[in-house]
């Protein structure tokens, strides 16, 4: 099939409707025109009239996006993050369902990072190498030099349509709340982390360094996003640093002052996990994180049942110690961290919400989920497992009778949407628990 019919496909109605329902329905993000998933499903076909007629004629444009910040921690910038309307995210998404496929996997999709952590394992445990590098590419999204891209993108595509789009997506300016930020010059450097090609463009601008050492059998090279960490020889560290430096300041980028060379014997850390003595823990500040949004929900919890924790409390909590799954994604800290072996950490964590019960004086700790139980289940029995939930495949019964458990007002009319809108206000909550490090 030639490349104009693939990409056509990928912008049909049947298409779109299928990308809007998997990936962008159970989202809560809302751009500038401050459309919602539902407004716009109620008049979907006439949106799909404009997406085609637009891309068709290459005069489609991108409403400036919405600048969202996330804490990376204190003495810390934030991370900018840019929400693009309904209407653009779906376009995005389809655009980068179409790089994806004319590219290949391989290169545009970013790993799950506790697959990455898999394979670190599984390299230490050889023995063969006594060293690691750490680096760390500043601002990375933001640093992403726009000719160099498209030089990359024109050798891989040659649909002027496609190019059109990508052109267009990242040089969207991102709209802050400050004057300053007033969103109406177009962007020439960086692309907008958030939308749904920057992770796939990011990976494409990189593709060449990922190739050459990742080809290299004499070590071990991960990346995620803008951390690399590299297993390999001490006598070769110092030649691989000024290597690679220099292959990255060709892509006028850098590393910040985050660069890490050590011994294998020694602890270090990587995408929140804890290496030490070839056990796999959770890096300390992973773990108090998690700790402190535990004890939130003790310390707002309303008593409105008593000496117990309230029904929306307590499913809340379990939901924090087990994780779930919807829309195909799998949400919460054990799922992030499902690589670890130190299980007394989790008979900690186990601990901790019993004494937190104790403390705040609730007397309904025995319907309160295990986090070394829900592990074993999400290691070995995710598939067939119900003590970690997986709505995707509730039934219209289920969801309404967990609403009323909830104690939560609906209409016999409006229980999906209602059902649909705890779901993700639950996975933002879940999100927080990894966001610092994912």
């Amino acid at each position: 099939m030639k490349t104009r019919r693939i990409f056509e496909n990928h912008f049909s109605e049947e298409n779109l409707r299928s990308l809007f329902a998997g990936k962008i329905y159970f989202s809560k993000s809302i751009g500038l025109d401050k459309t919602t998933a539902a407004a716009f499903e109620e008049n979907f076909k006439g949106e799909v009239d404009i997406i085609e007629r637009k891309i068709n004629n290459s005069t489609y444009h991108f409403t400036t996006y919405r600048q969202m910040l996330i804490s990376k921690g204190p003495k810390k910038y934030p991370r900018e993050i840019s929400i693009a309307t309904v209407r653009d995210r779906l376009v995005l998404t389809a655009l980068n369902q179409f790089l994806v496929s004319k590219i290949g996997t391989t290169i545009c999709q970013t790993p799950l990072p506790q697959l990455t952590i898999q394979k670190i394992v599984g390299a230490i445990h050889t023995g063969g190498f006594d060293c690691y590098l750490k680096f760390d590419i500043e601002h990375f999204y933001a640093s992403i030099d726009h000719a160099i891209l498209i030089k990359k993108l024109r050798r891989k595509l040659r649909l002027k349509e496609a190019l059109y789009l990508l052109t267009k997506a990242i040089e969207t300016p991102t709209k802050g709340p400050d004057k300053e930020h007033s969103g109406k010059t177009k962007r020439n450097v960086g692309t907008p982390e958030g939308i749904p090609i920057s992770n796939t463009l990011a990976n494409i601008y990189l593709q060449d360094i990922d190739s050459y050492w990742g080809g290299r059998s004499d070590l071990c090279y991960y990346r995620y996003v803008d951390d690399i960490l590299i297993l390999c020889h001490q006598e070769d560290a110092e030649s691989i640093k000024a290597l690679l430096t220099k292959q990255i300041r060709k892509l006028r980028l850098k590393f910040n002052n985050k660069t890490e060379n050590g011994s294998l014997n020694h602890t270090f850390t990587y995408l929140g996990y804890k290496f030490s003595d070839s056990k796999v823990g959770v890096r300390e500040s992973s773990v108090l994180h998690l700790e402190k949004n535990l004890e939130t929900i003790f310390s707002k919890s309303q008593r409105d049942s008593g000496k117990d924790l309230s029904a929306l409390q307590l499913w809340k909590l379990n939901l924090r110690i087990t994780g779930f799954v919807v829309g195909g994604n799998k949400y919460g800290w054990l799922f992030y961290f499902s690589q670890l072996d130190d299980l007394q950490l989790l008979s900690h964590l186990d601990w901790l919400i019993q004494r937190l019960f104790r403390r705040y004086g609730y007397n309904n700790s025995n319907q309160v989920k295990r986090f070394r139980r829900a592990f074993y289940e999400i290691r070995y029995n995710l598939h067939h497992t119900r003590y970690v939930p997986n709505f995707d495949n509730y039934t219209f019964d289920q969801k309404r009778n967990l609403l009323i458990q909830l104690g939560i007002t609906f209409h016999s009319d409006n229980i999906e949407d209602v059902f649909h809108k705890l779901i993700i206000k639950a996975a933002a909550e879940l999100e927080k628990d990894v966001q610092s490090f994912s």
